[in-house]
């Protein structure tokens, strides 16, 4: 029983950790009139069969407050083909200069698709 609970572990543990070293996050190419430059920091994503969990911040590196700020996530396969997107309102909803908005443990629904790959855009509305 002891052997088969180890191998359990070991098998879970290395999954979790070829996931880990596949899953690449890059800032979206695709520039659109609501992209702002906020800077957007991935801290951790988790896989739970079913979705990609994700932990960030958001840093105000300029002079101007934002409000409404929000990341947009778009999930890809290792072909680079869409599984899903999802967009998230960072808190809290105003950030002025040199401070930091959060996402916390946000979903991205996969289709039980495994992801490769996360782009990632800032949005907001300048006050």
């Amino acid at each position: 029983m002891r052997r088969i609970l180890i191998t359990i572990l070991l098998a879970v543990s290395m999954t979790s950790a070829a996931f880990a070293g596949e899953l690449f996050a890059t800032r979206s190419k695709d520039v659109t009139s609501k992209d702002i430059s906020l800077k957007f920091v991935l801290e951790k994503t988790t896989w739970d069969d079913e979705d990609v969990l994700i932990w960030g911040t958001v840093k105000n590196t300029g002079t101007a407050k934002y409000r409404a700020v929000q990341v947009v996530f778009t999930v890809r396969d290792t072909k680079g083909k869409f599984i899903g997107r999802h967009t998230w309102y960072v808190e809290p909803d105003e950030i002025g200069p040199k401070q930091v908005g959060y996402i916390e443990q946000k979903h991205v629904y996969c289709e039980g698709r495994k992801p490769s790959r996360i782009e990632f855009s800032v949005v907001g509305m300048m006050m």
